[in-house]
């Protein structure tokens, strides 16, 4: 299965998501099998909210989670683009996620709360000139780190899951925060995904979290 991750605009009909319509929603591919298996069908995922920075860059990290398996979509903070789609999602309270998978494709909203929406005007305020290849080497550096695998491992502790059990982690770059048009929010590739397990969970990074859904 082809990875992709972008940003498009939103034309679905669901009465919960009208508020959204017009308005950019992330779209992704997940290409692990636990996501439509038995035991995670039918659940709505947990969305969170966070940020990772050093001092050359700044990322934006949305988590989705459903049980011990979790995706991690990485923006960059630096792009005047993303900024402008923060701003409309900002004003719609969230945004709405399209997850394609194996069995077919979950719509779910994930809101935006006013703590974090300021959190986030903050960090575009702060000057700080575009820069994508920092934002490639540090993603690159995250990964290299296996900071999101302890990450989800240090969530499904905290959350007192059963010993032993392995969080299955996806990871895409947004390469682009242009927003797609209506006709565009099926196929392309984008991104760098990978499905990855861990086994020794260490805790590298802090992110500021903000634990989203509805």
């Amino acid at each position: 299965m082809q990875s992709y991750i972008y940003l498009s605009t939103y034309t679905g009909n669901d009465p919960k998501f009208k508020r959204f319509v017009g308005s950019p929603c992330l779209v992704y591919n997940a290409v692990s099998n636990e996501w439509d298996n038995d035991g995670s069908r039918g659940i709505s995922p947990t969305f969170t909210f966070a940020t990772a920075d050093n001092p050359e860059a700044r990322v934006l990290v949305l988590e989705t989670q459903i049980n011990n398996i979790f995706h991690y979509a990485l923006m960059d903070l630096s792009d005047p683009e993303l900024w402008k789609t923060l701003g409309i999602w900002k004003q719609n309270r969230g945004l709405v996620v399209v997850r394609g998978m194996a069995g077919g494709v979950s719509v779910n909203a994930c809101g935006l709360d006013d703590e974090s929406a300021t959190f986030y005007e903050k960090y575009r305020r702060d000057g700080r000139v575009p820069n994508p290849d920092a934002f490639y080497r540090y993603a690159q550096s995250l990964l290299e780190h296996k900071s999101f695998e302890q990450l989800a491992a240090h969530r499904l502790e905290q959350a007192g899951g059963e010993e032993g059990v392995t969080p299955i982690v996806e990871v895409q770059i947004l390469e682009g925060a242009d927003v797609r048009g209506e006709g565009t929010a099926r196929g392309a590739l984008a991104g760098l995904h990978r499905t990855l397990r861990m086994r020794q969970p260490t805790i590298l990074i802090t992110f500021r979290r903000s634990h989203q859904s509805e």
